[in-house]
């Protein structure tokens, strides 16, 4: 997954495209799946999690766009794995 994307589909991502999105996610999702199953063991919840780690992700949209947080703009999402 050692991939980069260009400065527009990244802010492109970030203000809602949905097809930028997509190719993020796409690219993604595995690593979020195997972080996440890992981390619970493989446990029943794993899918619950991934999709609140996207959707808390999508969420902080904001943030990532630099309007609401600079110390998070251009970081990755930290995933949310329940203790």
């Amino acid at each position: 997954m050692n991939r980069s994307y260009d400065a527009a589909t990244v802010a492109a991502a970030r203000y809602g495209d949905p097809r930028a999105l997509a190719i993020i996610v796409r690219d993604h999702l595995p690593l979020v799946y195997n972080v996440v199953g890992r981390a619970m063991n493989g446990h029943h919840g794993v899918d619950d999690v991934v999709q609140e780690t996207w959707c808390r992700r999508r969420g902080a949209g904001d943030d990532a766009a630099g309007r609401g947080g600079p110390a998070r703009a251009g970081r990755p999402p930290r995933p949310s794995v329940p203790g």
